[in-house]
């Protein structure tokens, strides 16, 4: 008996050790108690001594972890998919257990529940109680659920951004610095190109083009060698392109192969970009260019109504800029801004926005 019990306790120390708690740690306590539990069942002394209390907390936290896990990936898998009607009605079954106070104040509870309220309400106050909860209970947390936490703060950042609240490009910027130093960018050894992108945009957007060639050539190697040259010349092309440098931009992107549709018609409009703010006077071949991008996103049968039409209705308000920036046609600059605010859904409006401000002061020929 005494080494029995001995050897459960040795095993209990060990597990109690361990900073990081989760699932995956409530499930060891599970099976050390259950073990223990069946000892004290099979040799009589289960009316002298007991450990209900510690069994029962491991199934509890073991199920907590496992539906609070489900409910954020579900969640987010939401965002993503809203046409989709999810059932969140199963996930109300753990908040008897969230009530206890033994159970809401451990802090892996703590982060899973601010990350769902920031999930569903996108309120400032849960985007930085998040960070401050990570920051405190890092040490606690596994690499892949941290990982997967921040990513959600950087989420909340992108949807600040592109509801023309710039300031949060430096607070996006600053959370992948983070995750950077902390090794938290990688997805199993890889690095996901549309998250190289992500990171070498915002780097340049706020003027930090070495810290964006460093991502380059940092996560070089660590990009499938299918892809990996047309992904950097996407990267360096992006770098040249908010430097100004159009040509070089052009070079780069032009070179941009084997990669997924989105990436590639991404790339494609960037060129477009490009080639609008190159050109000093009117050319057809820029005009040619521009048709044949929008004749090629019109032609993929792949891309969803809604994400074809956002790309068409970007192509469209750029040619009637472009025809209006060099004094080309009838159309006045009101009925082009009437035009885009009309449109349901446009790829990077603020952009365009953008280059119909700074061409209010040219006056139309008609």
């Amino acid at each position: 008996h005494g080494m029995m019990l001995r050897k459960a306790n040795r095993e209990k120390k060990k597990l109690e050790q361990l900073s990081q708690k989760d699932e995956f740690y409530y499930d060891q306590c599970y099976q050390t108690e259950s073990g223990l539990f069946a000892y004290y069942h099979q040799t009589g002394l289960l009316l002298k001594m007991d450990n209900v209390v510690d069994l029962n907390k491991a199934i509890d936290c073991y199920y907590l972890f496992n539906k609070l896990s489900l409910h954020q990936t579900t969640l987010s898998l939401s965002a993503v998919n809203p046409e989709k009607d999810f059932d969140f009605s199963a996930f109300k079954t753990i908040d008897p257990i969230l009530k206890l106070p033994a159970y809401a104040t451990l802090p892996l509870v703590r982060v899973y529940q601010t990350t769902i309220k920031l999930i569903q309400t996108n309120q400032l106050k849960h985007y930085e109680l998040l960070l401050q909860l990570l920051h405190e209970y890092e040490a606690e947390i596994p690499e892949e659920k941290l990982k997967g936490f921040y990513v959600v703060a950087t989420n909340y950042c992108a949807r600040q951004i592109i509801r023309g609240k710039l300031a949060y490009r430096q607070q996006l910027f600053n959370l992948h610095q983070l995750m950077d130093q902390r090794k938290l960018i990688l997805e199993n050894g890889s690095m996901p190109i549309a998250k190289l992108k992500n990171m070498v945009t915002i780097a340049c957007q706020i003027n930090n083009f070495s810290v964006a060639g460093d991502y380059v050539e940092k996560y070089r190697k660590s990009i499938h060698h299918s892809y990996r040259d047309s992904a950097c010349h996407f990267c360096h092309g992006l770098i040249a392109f908010y430097q100004n440098d159009y040509k070089q931009a052009i070079h780069h992107f032009i070179r941009v192969d084997k990669i997924n549709l989105v990436y590639k018609i991404n790339c494609r409009i960037m060129e477009l970009k490009a080639y609008y703010e190159m050109d000093q006077e009117y050319d057809e071949r820029t005009m040619r260019i521009f048709r044949s991008v929008d004749k090629f996103i019109k032609s993929q049968g792949s891309l969803s109504v809604a994400y074809k039409k956002s790309f068409k209705n970007f192509t469209t308000i750029l040619i009637l800029l472009y025809r209006f920036r060099h004094r080309v046609g009838k159309r006045k600059l009101p009925a082009i801004q009437d035009k885009l605010n009309r449109f349901d859904v446009v790829s990077d409006k603020a952009w365009l926005e953008r280059k119909i401000k700074q061409v209010e002061g040219i006056k139309s020929f008609y």
